[in-house]
């Protein structure tokens, strides 16, 4: 009996120290620094400031929304063929050549017209010179001198004609690209006939390429419009910028959208396969603690454990975006507090909810 009498009292003592401990603290409200800090190496860290960014990923293919047909302007054979079906050609690079016993007799025909037109022009000169030096001397009448000179601008005419004629067959005779992009060729081989009019390749324009691009936004659609993107492109980092969000899924409920890449001519092939990020929202110098500092309940409310006094405070706080083990800490800190850095779940589920109820 005098065993458990003292026992007794051991108890009754020991729960007047920590009521008095408790109150002494600052009663609900707190938790004592001891129990903050404990013996566990426990300490504070002051919030600090960082750049966040939230991302999402994407994959897509690299498109066109052009083709262009290119077509022979002259009748003529195949001499050579400088492209290859897949390759990229520019504008006005050489696709193929034509030649033939067709073109050369037209050649031939129209440098002979030039030719006699050149001297007939000579002759029309003379007559017409000879016609002033008659009108000077009152030998002939004007309307005979301007007969004379409506002579010669008519051959000047049909010389300036059989030349333009004769540049235009030869500029035909080389096939060239209308616009840069790549060469899907209709197979022609040396010695072949083709028409006036014959379509003989088509390019698939690289000057209107884009990203076709799915990603999985959850309901963050409409933050995607004119995004800023970045696109890895064998070692490379390009920048582009979303244009459009296609109005249809794909057949796993994706987003589709046409990104347009900055120096894509350059950088980009059309059937090429890549992958990115496209930037949702930027925030620069956030208030942001470590992860571990945050405490999160039974309903999805998140707390951190605040120094005040001789003490520490829970306090709600709003969070922000994460990266790297960092948190934003969007509201409930104040920059230059002071915040438990480790052991914040231990603290909350061994000390405090237990005890205190903390209003939402």
């Amino acid at each position: 009996m005098k065993f458990n009498t003292i026992k007794a009292a051991t108890y009754v003592l020991a729960g007047t120290i920590f009521a008095l401990a408790f109150f002494a603290s600052g009663g609900a409200g707190s938790v004592a620094n001891s129990s903050a800090t404990g013996q566990d190496g426990n300490s504070f860290i002051k919030p600090l400031r960082r750049d966040f960014s939230e991302k999402l990923q994407w994959f897509g293919k690299v498109k066109s929304s052009g083709e262009v047909e290119v077509t022979s302007l002259i009748a003529g054979r195949v001499e050579s063929v400088r492209a290859k079906d897949g390759d990229t050609v520019k504008k006005n690079q050489v696709l193929f050549t034509l030649g033939g016993q067709q073109i050369a007799n037209q050649k031939k025909l129209l440098k002979q017209n030039i030719a006699n037109l050149t001297e007939r022009i000579r002759l029309a000169k003379e007559v017409l010179q000879s016609k002033r030096e008659a009108l000077n001397l009152k030998l002939t009448t004007k309307e005979f001198v301007t007969t004379a000179e409506d002579a010669v601008k008519m051959l000047e005419i049909q010389k300036n004609t059989a030349e333009n004629t004769l540049k235009q067959i030869e500029a035909f005779s080389e096939i060239r690209a209308a616009t840069s992009g790549i060469y899907k060729g209709i197979v022609l081989t040396p010695g072949q006939v083709v028409a006036a009019g014959q379509v003989v390749a088509q390019l698939i324009s690289t000057e209107s390429m884009f990203i076709e691009a799915t990603l999985y936004p959850g309901g963050s659609e409409r933050k995607l419009a004119g995004k800023k993107v970045l696109i890895k492109a064998d070692e490379k980092i390009l920048k582009g910028k979303i244009v459009s969000i296609l109005p249809r899924r794909n057949s796993v409920g994706a987003t589709v959208v046409r990104i347009l890449a900055e120096n894509g001519r350059k950088w980009l092939h059309v059937g090429e396969l890549l992958r990115g990020t496209v930037v949702l929202d930027e925030r620069k110098g956030s208030l942001c603690l470590p992860e571990r500092c945050v405490v999160k309940d039974e309903e999805n409310h998140y707390f951190v454990f605040v120094k005040s006094g001789k003490g520490c405070e829970i306090r709600k706080i709003d969070l922000g975006l994460t990266s790297g083990g960092m948190i934003e800490i969007r509201s409930g800190v104040k920059e230059g507090e002071l915040v438990l850095d480790k052991g914040a779940y231990e603290l909350y589920h061994k000390n405090f909810n237990k005890t205190y109820k903390v209003a939402d």
